[in-house]
């Protein structure tokens, strides 16, 4: 049973309002994250972290891309810095780094790019 929820009707917002026809037989949405290596400490969300382009625990940072899918056509719906809690838990790094407040809230990377605006 699927339910039909606030986050879906956002979604549906933002994918018809690109011109795009949204049938749950046959788009799907898709969230997935892309870690990159980072040497530099300062790099906002940078932490030691497994990072899977590198195949092993890292500095690295993490983006958050959240995409709809249908036959052969993709579309960018959002994208996000992930934060790790070590980031979220400290607000004078955050406030030395020009996070906003309201960004200083922690969610898990399933969830860090659904409410964020392009």
């Amino acid at each position: 049973m699927h339910f039909y929820t606030a986050i879906d009707r956002e979604l549906t917002t933002r994918i018809t309002a690109r011109g795009w026809r949204t049938t749950v037989k046959k788009g799907v949405q898709v969230i997935d994250e892309c870690g990159n290596p980072k040497a530099a400490k300062h790099s906002i969300g940078f932490n030691r972290q497994y990072c899977g382009n590198m195949g092993k625990v890292d500095n690295c940072q993490f983006g958050v891309f959240m995409a709809y899918t249908k036959s052969e056509r993709r579309l960018l719906l959002n994208y996000r810095l992930y934060l790790p809690a070590e980031w979220i838990t400290d607000s004078a790094r955050c406030d030395a780094a020009g996070i906003l407040k309201e960004h200083q809230i922690f969610k898990n990377k399933s969830r860090a790019c659904i409410r964020n605006d392009l």
